[in-house]
């Protein structure tokens, strides 16, 4: 069992930036900057199961394991990698599914004591954009000669990018 995280006054600002239906740009000040922390973007139905958010940085930390585990490390080899110190400007999520709820997840930790949780943990909550949907349709007709076939595709608009693709039966 991982200890509780004890409030030590670390605190966060989270300044949201583009939002796009697959990614979220962000900005993290930490009230001070060289403290180390862990900054995860977690779904939100997920992270509210938990009925402490104790709870979810057990799991997280045993995520984390994993993780580490499949680059053939241990915890304590991989957070070094992954703990973010200072200002974080520009940072991104990206590869997200649309029109979804996220926390952005931060919390201290303490690298000399085995990277344990040592603050409150603080969450941001983002939700993705929708993909938006275009009104378009498309004419196909088709001249099969012996063992090829010639496609004309005319779109109903001709302003909006469009990809035709053949695959075989």
């Amino acid at each position: 069992d991982l200890p509780v995280p004890v409030p030590e006054g670390l605190t966060f600002t989270v300044e949201i930036g583009e939002v796009t239906a697959s990614s979220i740009t962000y900005t993290v000040l930490p009230s001070d900057v060289e403290a180390e922390y862990l900054c995860i973007l977690y779904d939100v139905e997920s992270a509210d199961e938990f009925t402490k958010d104790e709870y979810l940085v057990e799991t997280l930390y045993q995520e984390l394991t994993e993780e580490a585990r499949t680059m053939g490390m241990r915890l304590s080899e991989y957070m070094p990698q992954i703990v973010d110190k200072g200002v974080i400007e520009d940072g991104v999520f990206s590869n997200l599914a649309p029109e979804s709820d996220y926390y952005i997840i931060l919390f201290g930790v303490d690298a000399a004591n085995g990277y344990i949780a040592n603050t409150d943990v603080f969450k941001t909550k983002v939700t993705t954009a929708e993909i938006p949907t275009i009104d378009i349709n498309f004419d196909i007709d088709t001249v099969v000669d012996g063992n090829s076939a010639k496609f004309t595709v005319t779109p109903s608009d001709d302003n909006v990018a469009w990809y035709f693709y053949t695959v075989p039966a």
